[in-house]
């Protein structure tokens, strides 16, 4: 079912993509793949560029079918008469893959990818090599149920490696049938999947069936292990283009392309636990598995008591467990983080540890038990002594919960923490703040954009993991402007827009399965959920961000196809008045407020939006490709579209947009909504200038405003603060936002609600909406960037009563650092540009500054420009009106 979904309901062929795209159209073999990756240039070392590994070998098990979530070891021996110079490579496979040498842990991936354009990694042995024996180990692990990082595949491994001796020689180690491979019965095959649609890997593993020392030299294979099986794939193509194994995905090899991989392989940071906070006991009342398998109610009782004596620094020590009782330890990490929880354990043959995480948790609470809905929990099972245990899939936590059982003898606990996964970022945001609690709340939001932005980028990393664009594209201004990171943005853009149904509309969240699975329920009314069409008008406008930060056009060439048949998707939602509407398209369900999803309402917010995405979006995009007739019918477009908002839904006796207006007269109220106000101001729409009606609807929120969804919330603080209500947006910050248990517990984050932040259910705590640099950045400050390379840069600061900041806003020339604080009535700004970029500063006709007489460009409404000189710091004072 899954297969034909993908392959019927699913997807715009990507030949227009790379017929139009101005990458290389020939593929790189692995020499060349090298000379690019480690060469001297830097530009070109993370690009995604087609590959071919051959002479390497797609390999699989030898076996007629793949279950789910079944893992495979892969092993290949080479023995060394002396250590090469370089030992490069490449490395893919389907769902996820673990590279040993000798041993010891190289590196994890694949990044999440389209089953069609999957991502190869590149590959560095020689800090792990010998001289003599040597041992490459590969486990790999295949899904098989839908995730929210992986939409569908077939199981296989490619690799190609070169080892390149001192005179020149090299040496190529590839897959093929000469290497060893182990069905993996220590991790179940066939095991259910955790989450439904976006969760797949329910991971156990009884280190009893592992074989020891597999991946390390002098390992003695017995009869189990056989040669892998080559598959029919090309090596320069992803393994769902060859021979399917029975009713599994196949893709036209002309539609389909290995790509290497676009961005840093992950950082790697262990992190031990902070404290154990709790531990207890647990009764159960029937077999364990009865909860853990399908949740039966009245499984268990637990309560905290005293049942482990720390007998060492970050060590304790159980007793053994009484028939059908348990222990269970809970340990806080240092914050909410993503990464690979692991514990070391000496115990007994057959004790079970079920390992749990929570994003957020009340140690103090009424329910010591972490394990939510979501089923977040692994299990290991003890082959005796002393063994580490880490998870093999990633996870998002704060807390973790040892649960113990089945210990026939005395236990020891120790090593727990978590081995976190960071984007390797090219430098570390600079956002201090004098205000204590405002200076948390903004490295609280760092924090949560650490966690979001590793490979994909997400929309939350404890339930699904899904990219999306949308609401969470704001997040990719905070990597261009806090970070001065390209590469995550870019690489999404690509990725994202590759999920575009035939129809023409973007399946919001990519490359994942729930979306797909949500659009075969939709058939059978069996669904809500569906693909949210506001998502790829966001995507356009973070496609120009994109191109107006680093002035390269690549990206938005290669999927400018996406747009244009987007736009021909969005002319068909459009009715007799001009309206944009899809209540009645079952696959489009539109969501950016709870209280009109899927109403009448929505239509409004929607127009309004596909303006914004126009104007702010593509036509600019087009404009920059050289599109110019297509740009003038995107304008022609837009022009249509306000023209009908304004006829529709535009009052003069509101000053505003009001989403109810034609039905007005029968509702007697009207219905304003969040979403739509700030769409007209961030857009410009409003007739005349008229912002003032809007702006007080947006600062005081009447009840006749229907709020945006929690996530979406932060454009409406942006706008005020662009527009001079600083004290609202001042006030938010320091009354709402600062003071959320999330912010100030110890997870470190802001959370997907208001809630009270502190766990214990299905509260999600590592989500993707909210970002305070939009409204640092945009409002506060007033950045605005250039609109074409070597052009002007702004700042209209307008801080209010901040007490102090220093911040620094990154360009492709380096970062201009603002820094600013408060005394005697008045904002004390220091501003410094760096060299090669033209900043002029928008401030109040009364700023005086401290280098004498500002050089005054232009002066409206009391508002008056000055350019700055580059790497000459300029102190202005702002008096506070």
């Amino acid at each position: 079912m899954k297969a034909l979904l993908l392959a019927s309901l699913l997807l715009a062929p990507l030949a227009a993509l790379h017929a139009q795209s101005d990458r290389p159209s020939q593929t790189f073999g692995v020499d060349q793949l090298n000379a690019l990756r480690w060469g001297a240039d830097a530009a070109v070392k993370w690009k995604a560029y087609p590959a071919d590994l051959a002479p390497a070998k797609w390999i699989w098990l030898p076996v007629e079918r793949t279950l789910p979530n079944t893992f495979a070891l892969f092993r290949k021996t080479l023995t060394l008469d002396a250590l090469p110079k370089s030992a490069h490579g490449w490395i893919t496979a389907d769902s996820r893959y673990r590279l040993t040498v000798n041993g010891k842990h190289v590196q994890w991936g694949i990044a999440p990818s389209d089953p069609r354009t999957p991502d190869v990694d590149p590959v560095d042995l020689a800090p792990y090599l010998q001289k003599g024996g040597n041992v490459i180990g590969i486990e790999v692990l295949h899904f098989g149920h839908g995730d929210g990082t992986w939409a569908d595949g077939r199981a296989g491994l490619l690799a190609h490696f070169v080892l390149e001796d001192s005179t020149g020689n090299k040496t190529r180690v590839v897959t093929d049938n000469s290497w060893q491979a182990l069905l993996d019965r220590a991790h179940p095959p066939g095991q259910h999947q955790r989450v439904y649609l976006l969760r797949a890997l329910q991971e156990e593993f009884d280190s009893r069936l592992r074989p020891d020392g597999w991946d390390a030299p002098g390992f003695q294979p017995d009869a189990l292990w056989t040669s892998a099986a080559e598959l029919s794939a090309k090596a320069d193509k992803p393994v769902v283009t060859g021979k399917p194994e029975g009713n599994k995905l196949q893709v036209l090899p002309s539609l389909a392309a290995l790509h290497t991989r676009q961005i840093p392989l992950t950082k790697e940071v262990w992190q031990p636990a902070a404290e154990m906070t709790e531990q207890g006991r647990v009764r159960w009342k029937r077999p364990v598995d009865d909860w853990f398998d399908v949740r039966m109610a009245d499984s268990f009782t637990i309560g905290r008591e005293p049942v482990a004596q720390q007998t060492g620094e970050g060590e304790w020590t159980l007793p053994a467990n009484a028939k059908g009782e348990g222990w269970f330890l809970t340990f806080r990490l240092p914050m909410l983080m993503v990464g690979w929880p692991a514990f070391e354990i000496e115990a007994p043959a057959g004790t079970v540890v079920e390992l749990m995480v929570q994003e957020g948790h009340d140690p103090k609470g009424p329910q010591p038990w972490l394990e939510t809905f979501f089923h977040s929990w692994s299990r290991f099972i003890s082959k005796g002594g002393k063994q580490r245990f880490q998870t093999f899939d990633y996870e998002s936590a704060c807390w973790v919960q040892l649960h113990i059982h089945e210990a026939t003898g005395p236990v020891k606990i120790s090593g727990v923490g978590m081995t976190r996964r960071l984007f390797d970022w090219p430098s570390e945001p600079v956002m201090k703040f004098a205000e204590p609690a405002l200076d948390r709340l903004f490295g609280a939001g760092i924090n949560r954009t650490k966690n979001l932005m590793i490979e994909t980028v997400v929309d939350d990393m404890g339930r699904e993991r899904v990219q999306y664009s949308g609401d969470m594209d704001p997040q990719h201004w905070t990597a261009l402007y806090a970070f001065g990171e390209t590469r995550l943005t870019d690489r999404f853009l690509r990725t994202w827009t590759h999920g575009q149904a035939k129809a023409g509309y973007f399946i919001d969240g990519w490359p994942a399965y729930d979306r797909l699975a949500r659009l075969a329920q939709r058939e059978l009314d069996g669904t809500k959920w569906g693909p949210l069409m506001e998502q790829g008008l966001s995507c356009m406008v973070t496609t120009r961000e994109l191109h107006r930060y680093t002035g390269e056009t690549e990206t938005a060439r290669a999927i400018y196809p996406h747009f244009r048949r987007y736009v021909e998707y969005l002319r068909t939602l459009r009715g007799q008045d001009g309206i944009l509407r899809c209540q009645n398209r079952i696959e489009i369900y539109y969501g950016s407020n709870y209280g009109i999803w899927g109403r009448e309402d929505h239509a409004c917010s929607l127009t309004l939006m596909a303006v914004w995405g126009l104007r702010d979006g593509l036509i600019p995009l087009a404009e920059a490709l050289g599109e110019t007739q297509e740009a003038q019918a995107y304008r022609q477009f837009a022009d249509e579209l306000l023209a009908s908002a304004k006829t529709h839904f535009w009052s003069a006796q509101f000053g505003a947009f009001v989403n109810n207006l034609p039905r007005l007269e029968q509702e007697k109220a009207p219905v304003f909504d969040e979403v739509a106000l700030t769409l007209s101001l961030r857009a410009g729409l409003c007739p005349e200038g008229r912002i003032d009606a809007t702006l007080d609807l947006l600062e005081k929120l009447p009840k006749t405003v229907k709020r945006a969804v929690y996530w979406y919330r932060m454009p409406r603080l942006t706008e005020l603060a662009k527009h001079g209500r600083t004290g609202t947006v001042l006030k938010e910050f320091r009354e709402v936002w600062a003071q959320q248990p999330a912010v100030t517990g110890p997870t470190f984050t802001i959370p997907e609600g208001y809630g009270d932040g502190k766990g214990d259910g299905h509260y999600i705590f590592c989500f993707t909406g909210n970002h305070l640099t939009d409204p640092l950045f945009l409002g506060l400050l007033g950045f605005e960037p250039a609109e074409e390379p070597g052009g002007l840069f702004r700042l209209r600061p307008q801080l209010g009563d901040l007490q102090g900041l220093e911040t620094d806003i990154h360009t492709t020339r380096g970062p201009i650092h603002f820094k600013s604080h408060f005394k005697d009535g008045a904002q004390h700004v220091t501003i410094v540009p760096p060299a090669g970029i033209n900043l002029s500063v928008n401030i109040p006709a009364s700023a005086t500054s401290e280098s004498g007489p500002l050089t005054v460009d232009t002066v409206k409404d009391g508002w008056r420009d000055f350019s700055l000189t580059a790497g000459t710091p300029t102190t202005i004072h702002i008096p506070l009106k």
